[in-house]
């Protein structure tokens, strides 16, 4: 189900928090509070001018296999890397930090088909007010974005 022009439900949200709510309960919630998060996305999509991925779970079994191997970032479903839990995060799947801000529905981990992650940095830094969404960003082989309603200081930048 899709939330905006280019994101989908199923993109966004761990699988399990769809099947507990439904689809369509996801995408209202989404939209009425977390609607900046959906914008963002919408402005990096645009400017990397390519599907830009956020969750390819692929289905729940790959999922559980992953995490049951040691691997809860990612997997490998038919030669195809699957990411995951780089949306809105399960709390019954704990990745990352304790307090990640995935739990809190306000980040997003990025990942391009051939546009270099470093390069939408340096983007968004170089012209941060035409996001002023994101306060924090990191990249390495992705880009990790940080939202807020509004931002009140500069983007600051991590290096995962």
């Amino acid at each position: 189900m899709k939330i905006s022009l280019h994101l989908h439900v199923e993109s966004m949200f761990h699988p399990r928090l769809i099947d507990m709510f439904g689809p369509l309960r996801c995408a209202k919630v989404i939209k009425k509070h977390r609607g900046y998060l959906i914008e963002t996305y919408e402005q990096i999509r645009e400017l990397a001018g390519e599907p830009v991925t956020v969750n390819d779970y692929g289905d729940d079994l790959a999922y559980r296999r992953a995490i049951d191997a040691g691997h809860p970032g990612f997997s490998v479903l038919k030669g195809r890397k699957l990411h995951m839990n780089n949306g809105i995060r399960i709390i019954s799947d704990p990745v990352g930090t304790d307090l990640s801000i995935h739990y809190l529905w306000d980040a997003m981990t990025l990942i391009f088909q051939t546009v270099e992650p470093g390069y939408i940095k340096q983007w968004i830094l170089d012209n941060s007010d035409d996001f002023p969404h994101i306060v924090k960003m990191g990249s390495d082989e992705a880009l990790h974005v940080e939202v807020a309603q509004a931002r009140v200081s500069d983007i600051e930048v991590f290096d995962p």
